[in-house]
């Protein structure tokens, strides 16, 4: 194995140059601290209408669960339903208008 020995006797702490100018972590953490108290955020209008879809979540939750309950019970399509989709799909194949039943 090999063995390194150091070529003078200063420790290798003594080498590194001192910093007066540097601030320690602790002035350094209170200075930040400070200095948020001034900061501002401002939000996008994406930031806001994503805040606002986040919102209306637990709405689109009900009505999911509502859907899903109705179609296991069947009650979901009718045929009313079944009218309208049939009229659209009219419409939008054969580029005719919904047909009046």
């Amino acid at each position: 194995m090999l063995e390194i020995t150091p070529n003078s006797s200063r420790s290798v702490t003594s080498s590194i140059p001192d910093y007066p100018h540097a601030e320690p972590p602790k002035k350094r953490a209170v200075a930040a601290s400070l200095a948020a108290a001034d900061d501002r955020v401002e939000l996008s209008a994406a930031a806001r209408q994503h805040e606002e879809d986040a919102a209306a979540a637990p709405i689109l939750d009900e009505r999911i669960r509502d859907l899903r309950q109705r179609i296991t019970e069947g009650t979901y399509v009718t045929d009313d339903k079944l009218d309208y989709v049939v009229d659209q799909l009219y419409a939008t194949l054969l580029g005719n208008p919904a047909r009046v039943a």
